[in-house]
């Protein structure tokens, strides 16, 4: 018992003295601008709002509910988050004492005289032991606890990891919704094509069969018409199968989706605050994910220097033992303890290669942090460049719709008023129509920036 008191000591000061390795983390200073490009220097973002109220539409936000709730790729990241926290426990388990058990239990009969064994012929005999067992490997240099910090980094790159999964569900349902609106759109002119283009097909049949027409204007009447049931039906098999992606990504069978809205709701010149660059590294969930990443590789670098150092661990155990365990006239108690020490002499440069291989991890996730931001700043740019262009691309071609429409009036009354030919009509028709299907695409280009802007700004952070 002495001995065992004179352990406990030696307990305090390694405790006490015990030191970790490797070196501290220093998150990349990077050279952010001031404001970003075609953006105003306004601290608000729209990246502070709920994804809730980024686009007001009800069935869009059904829709979105069911997507966060319901999405296969978003539950797995769940389950790795909560893998990620047991990773944690695992690593931290070294630190603390562990105890353990063990018994065995015998019993032998020489009743027949058997030569077998030993004991007297005719007797009968139990023996057995049952003892605890502990043992402790001193945390000295640090490694458990850089193990631990390596993997709390894991578990904060998976929670990341699956923010970031969530905003990338966010803009490709809320991107998807729009174009559904934007085909919608596309589809009813479409629709309206092959009316118009039947109507000037049959008044060319009537012209040709009067004697005052040519073969060229039908042909090209029934080209026109062809086309554009062509496009009618390109546009119903796309709704199609961006509902059926959006209705898998929602984690629904195959179906319609509902929608009740048009682009020229959201079409408007209200500008879209982006905040300060500087934001981004605290928000967006890509960045704060290498950045975990990082921290990691810095951690696992003390992990490697720790190798180099000797493991001590302190083992004991205690318990009885005799022929009659269950008799304590029988059985005697007994206790030992002892501390071991292992090391590395030589192995071949095996640690020194441990050691180069976890910082080149680290500096290789320097670079990917780098990448990450530079990129995230390129991405945030090009929308705000394309929202912003597209604002005149739009009022220009709204202009031309409305030139067209206004040709295809002027060249009905020509034709009523007999000063020119329905072929006249036919080619106004074939302005007009793939302006409108045009300008209905740039709407949707226009408007499907917000929830763009929203998911590349790290959208959502406060919640």
């Amino acid at each position: 018992m002495n001995s065992f008191l004179n352990i406990i000591p030696f307990l305090g000061i390694a405790s006490l003295v015990s030191c970790s390795f490797g070196p501290d983390y220093s998150e990349p200073q990077m050279d952010m601008p001031q404001v970003f490009r075609k953006s105003s220097n306004m601290a608000e973002s729209i990246a502070d709002l709920s994804w809730k109220r980024v686009i007001p539409n009800t069935d869009l936000q059904n829709l979105l509910s069911d997507t966060m709730k319901h999405n296969y790729d978003a539950r797995t990241l769940l389950i790795n988050i909560d893998t990620a926290g047991l990773q944690i426990r695992k690593s931290s388990a070294p630190l603390f004492p562990w105890l353990g058990y063990s018994g065995s239990a015998t019993r032998a009969d020489n009743s027949s005289g058997s030569m077998i064994t030993d004991m007297p012929s005719g007797s009968v005999s139990s023996s057995g032991s049952a003892a605890l067992t502990a043992s402790w490997e001193l945390d000295l240099w640090g490694k458990v606890r850089k193990g631990k910090e390596a993997a709390i980094a894991s578990y904060h790159a998976e929670e990341e990891a699956y923010r970031a999964m969530i905003l990338s569900l966010f803009k490709e349902v809320a991107t998807g919704y729009l174009q559904l609106i934007k085909l919608d759109e596309q589809l009813s002119i479409a629709k309206q094509a092959v009316i118009s283009y039947q109507d000037s097909q049959k008044m060319f049949v009537v012209k040709f069969d009067q004697g005052m027409g040519s073969r060229l204007q039908i042909e090209s009447a029934n080209a026109a018409l062809v086309a554009a049931q062509a496009d009618v039906a390109d546009l119903s098999m796309q709704i199609q199968e961006l509902e059926t992606t959006l209705s898998a990504l929602a984690g629904r069978m195959p179906g319609s989706i509902k929608r009740s809205a048009s682009l020229d709701q959201y079409v408007n010149n209200n500008p879209i605050p982006a905040g300060i660059p500087a934001q981004i590294l605290a928000r967006r969930p890509d960045i704060r994910q290498k950045a975990y990443q990082l921290r990691q590789a810095n951690a696992e670098i003390g992990v490697a220097i720790a190798n180099y150092f000797p493991s001590v661990s302190l083992t004991g155990n205690g318990g009885f033992a005799g022929n009659e365990l269950l008799s304590s006239s029988h059985s005697k108690f007994g206790w030992n303890f002892g501390a071991n020490l292992t090391g590395p002499i030589f192995q071949g440069g095996q640690l020194s290669a441990d050691k180069k291989i976890a910082e080149n991890n680290y500096r290789q996730a320097v670079l990917g942090y780098e990448q990450t931001v530079t990129n995230a700043m390129s991405s945030i740019t090009k929308v705000l460049i394309r929202r912003q262009e597209l604002k005149n691309i739009i009022t220009s071609q709204q202009v031309a719709v409305e030139s067209y429409k206004n040709a295809l009036k002027l060249a009905m009354t020509r034709y009523k008023s007999g000063l020119s030919n329905y072929y006249e009509v036919l080619t106004a028709q074939q302005n007009l129509f793939p302006a409108q299907t045009k300008l209905a695409q740039y709407k949707y280009q226009y408007v499907s920036c917000v929830p763009t802007l929203y998911a590349e700004l790290g959208g959502g952070w406060k919640q």
